[in-house]
């Protein structure tokens, strides 16, 4: 697949596969073409070679794909590239690991980069794919550091682990309420305590406390993420999880300025979270707003949880669970009490 480089409106640029290959036209019959002709980001004109290049003028960039195939760029009706570029390029991910001693060494490793104070965060972590077994605990995370904050994302996105420093600094104890209508749960421990897993929106607790990364740091993490989706052929994305983290206004402004130097090499529809779309309203940004390259979108509602985190609700029990509680958005394997989500 040849793919074209960004280029200045209004430049007029020819690519044609002269006599060895096609360009591949994007219709029901599937015809193909030798040549096509654009301005700018818009497409001219198609057809074959001679009738094509009889448009373009002594100025135009011409391009010979020498055999290459032309394909339209794909569209991704739904990913995570903010969600995705952030936890692969400002944190550590810990998607691979075989056991829980390599999770500990990656956030010893990560901790000596870090200064006094500063927290420690990862994304990836899978209860099912470590020899263990099982969800962490916060001794885990204490025994490789204690010093630091540590929050660990688990790689369904919807659970996340903690040690006793991040219970301590997020004030999180055995009593602490979910905030009103939030749908999560604080796992206590045999001692009655924060295990150091939360499940859910009770990850808020934890997120609403950790330093927003600056913009500057998300445009550069949104260049590489948008290199690594280009690479793959991808032009247009349904981003759909703005503002999971409590981040939409970094993101944003993250765009905005990607946009502006001409970084954004991408077009995104941006999904809101059910829980931070109402002040995008009372300000007058609703579905379209934006530009040709960036939009507003819908809105993500989240009503239970995940599979992969077994939260979800489900009308058979969890595979090796038993009981009325296998069914709810619950961690399953929990025989301790979990503080759940006060009444609104």
């Amino acid at each position: 697949m040849w793919k074209k480089e960004r280029a200045v409106p209004g430049t007029p640029r020819g690519a044609s596969n002269g006599q060895k290959g096609i360009l591949q036209r994007n219709d029901p019959e599937g015809h193909t073409v030798e040549a096509v002709y654009t301005i700018g980001d818009r497409i001219a004109a198609i057809g074959n070679r001679d009738d094509v290049f009889r448009q373009i003028t002594d100025d135009t960039e011409r391009v010979d794909l020498e055999g290459k195939t032309l394909i339209p760029g794909f569209i991704e009706s739904h990913a995570h590239v903010t969600d995705w570029a952030e936890c692969e390029f400002l944190q550590f991910t810990c998607y691979h690991i075989k056991n829980i001693a390599e999770l500990q060494d990656m956030i010893r490793e990560n901790a000596k980069t870090k200064k006094a104070g500063e927290w420690v965060i990862g994304y990836g972590y899978n209860d099912s794919m470590v020899a263990e077994m099982r969800h962490l605990e916060r001794a885990d995370i204490d025994a490789a550091c204690a010093d630091h904050p540590v929050f660990v994302m688990h790689g369904s996105g919807h659970l996340a682990y903690v040690n006793s420093k991040a219970l301590e600094i997020c004030n999180i104890h055995a009593d602490t309420p979910i905030p009103a209508g939030g749908q999560g749960e604080i796992h206590l421990g045999a001692d009655g305590l924060p295990s150091g897993l939360l499940i859910g929106q009770a990850y808020n607790l934890a997120l609403s406390v950790i330093p927003k990364y600056t913009v500057e740091e998300y445009k550069g993490a949104f260049r590489k993420g948008i290199a690594a989706a280009n690479a793959k052929g991808v032009c247009s994305i349904g981003d759909g999880s703005i503002g999971y983290m409590g981040n939409q206004w970094q993101l944003l402004r993250a765009f905005h300025e990607l946009e502006k130097e001409g970084g954004l090499n991408l077009r995104f529809y941006l999904v809101i979270m059910d829980y931070g779309y109402i002040p995008f309203m009372e300000g007058g940004l609703v579905t379209g707003f934006g530009s040709e390259s960036l939009q507003l979108g819908s809105i993500k509602l989240l009503l239970d949880g995940s599979i992969q985190g077994r939260t979800a609700s489900v009308k058979e029990p969890y595979l090796g669970t038993t009981g009325a509680d296998a069914k709810s958005p619950s961690i399953p394997t929990a025989t301790t009490p979990s503080r759940k989500p006060s009444t609104p």
